[in-house]
């Protein structure tokens, strides 16, 4: 899971704190509830959360 948080908050660049905290709780959250996931599919689901929350700017 460390990999997957990791590639999202470099993937995303400059996040607040509040922003940074929220992501890791959503990945935490969606692996505790679909533990069966790959790395990849959990950057994913930080990666549309954070979406979600905010527009990016890649």
């Amino acid at each position: 899971m460390h990999t997957a948080i990791d590639w999202i908050m470099q993937t995303t660049g400059n996040l607040s704190q509040e922003e940074e905290r929220a992501a890791r709780e959503k990945v935490s959250s969606y692996r505790a509830e679909k533990p069966d996931e790959t790395e990849k599919q959990l950057a994913i689901e930080g990666l549309r959360y954070l979406l979600s929350v905010r527009k990016l700017n890649f």
